[in-house]
């Protein structure tokens, strides 16, 4: 097992090399000029070449990366073109903003995919089942943005019964900050309600963003029990006289969490870095609306920030699902 991590942990770092050489390149192609738009429309020549100079980019294109690479191994983020703070710091404002909202949006689609899935596949082809297809298809074609509106219009507008969007009301101070959740913090700091306001913020965009979710957990669910139900010892199991919720729990949704662990796992970084459309509906200050509005002022250390933090978790929590195959299934050995 040691061995298999450590092998993993050098992937990492390779593919962390090369998604920065790439952002890198990418963000650098796109026409414009990002020191002439954070000096402002009436800065003069001079003072936007003393800030092309005071952000390092006077240098060529390939010590730049150098440079920025050697300060990555530091720790050192680069400077925001725009505020002139240091990126770690930013990072650090808005990650856990988009961490607690996909947690929320991961759990909702989980909890609500699996039994579905289940119960589509022990009733195949009754009413239970084609709900739960028609779940997956308007799931997997509904446009995000279009739902948020949707959920906004219906659950504030008409029934007043959830606020429209930011991460706690107005008239409440954010809880005390221990981990940058507000959920947890609010529970860790007993601000109840700071607590209460941040579920009622939560619930509406993790349900936009964890709908797509939930539609293919169903999906992939109903088919891993489908092909499972055929086995030979599922057969010896009912043949013995397991009762059927024995045989559906404990036997076949066993031996068919393997994909969708992996698809959690895929879920989760994909849930992390698609948040953009439900951030700005929701007006949710976390990193998606931290990368597009770095996009938009041509941000380069902020751009490449952001990418080099969805990609470690990325690989983190694919990391994490692997090594949990081994606990799943006792034939899994690492080496």
């Amino acid at each position: 097992m040691g061995t298999y991590i450590a092998r993993r942990m050098a992937m990492l770092v390779l593919v962390l090399f090369g998604m920065s050489l790439l952002t890198f390149i990418i963000s650098h192609a796109i026409p414009g000029d990002p020191v002439r738009l954070a000096a402002g429309p009436h800065a003069g020549p001079e003072q936007i070449e003393s800030l092309r100079k005071q952000l390092g980019f006077d240098k060529p294109l390939p010590v730049q990366y150098m440079k920025y690479m050697s300060g990555l191994l530091r720790g050192d983020m680069g400077i925001s073109v725009e505020t002139r703070r240091p990126v770690r710091e930013e990072l650090m404002k808005y990650l856990p903003a988009t961490v607690e909202l996909s947690i929320f949006a991961l759990a909702i689609s989980v909890l609500l995919g699996l039994p579905l899935g289940v119960l589509s596949a022990v009733r195949r082809n009754s009413p239970i089942d084609h709900s739960g297809r028609m779940v997956c298809l308007l799931g997997a074609s509904t446009p995000i943005f279009w739902l948020g509106l949707l959920l906004q219009l219906l659950f504030y507008k008409n029934l007043g019964l959830l606020p429209i969007g930011g991460r706690i009301g107005m008239e409440l101070n954010p809880p005390t900050q221990i981990t940058g959740l507000y959920i947890l913090d609010s529970i860790l700091s007993l601000d109840w309600l700071a607590l209460k306001s941040s579920i009622l913020h939560i619930i509406l965009p993790a349900v936009t963003l964890g709908y797509g979710s939930m539609a293919v957990f169903t999906r992939m669910t109903r088919s891993s029990i489908l092909e499972i139900l055929n086995e030979d010892y599922i057969r010896t199991a009912r043949a013995k006289g397991l009762s059927e919720r024995i045989v559906i729990y404990k036997h076949a949704l066993r031996n068919a969490i393997l994909p969708v662990l992996t698809l959690i796992g895929l879920q989760f970084a994909s849930l992390l870095g698609g948040a953009v459309l439900t951030e700005t509906v929701f007006s949710w200050p976390g990193l998606g609306n931290y990368g597009v509005h770095a996009i938009m002022t041509l941000n380069f250390p902020a751009i490449m920030g952001v990418t080099l933090v969805i990609t470690t978790i990325f690989v983190a929590v694919n990391l994490v699902i692997d090594i949990s195959y081994a606990f799943v299934d006792p034939r899994i050995v690492y080496k």
